[in-house]
């Protein structure tokens, strides 16, 4: 499976939901909502992006999450990866954590310069086995949480 997608954000998902428009905004992190470790990373990357609050957030259960999985190539699921959407592309696995902290600037964008030197199927390997055992270490929530006050207006819907 390719760890990076470009989409046609015109195309109306199958289901007919209204596409999103990622461009419009910031870049998007879709990410499984259900997951403790997931909405961890969220609420770190809400405060690292500060007061730039560039970055836009959608579960993969709600129907803006949903509709980005549906326009992807097959083989794309949110019980395999979270995605990083910008400037029409879609990038998952460790392409998607670096672009996630090469985002929020200083000093996590020096983490993300590490991680260059690494061959990505070592990073995507690791992300793997974490995504594969999130649910046992971080637990699985039934919904998925509120976003923190005053920052509802970054999370689509």
């Amino acid at each position: 499976m390719p760890d990076v997608a470009p989409i046609d954000t015109a195309q109306a998902p199958p289901s007919g939901r209204q596409p999103v428009r990622p461009d419009a905004g910031g870049p998007i992190i879709v990410y499984d909502g259900f997951c403790g470790m997931c909405s961890l990373v969220v609420r770190f990357a809400l405060w690292a992006d500060g007061e730039r609050a560039r970055l836009r957030f959608a579960p993969a259960q709600s129907t803006a999450g949903a509709a980005f999985y549906e326009i992807l190539p097959s083989g794309f699921s949110p019980d395999e990866t979270f995605l990083h959407v910008a400037d029409g592309i879609v990038l998952t696995k460790g392409k998607a954590v670096r672009a996630l902290l090469n985002g929020l600037g200083l000093p996590w964008s020096l983490l993300a310069r590490a991680m260059g030197f690494l061959p990505i199927r070592w990073i995507d390997r690791g992300y793997d086995i974490v995504a594969r055992n999130r649910y046992r270490i971080w637990g699985r929530r039934e919904s998925c949480r509120r976003p923190p006050p005053g920052t509802e207006a970054r999370f689509l819907a």
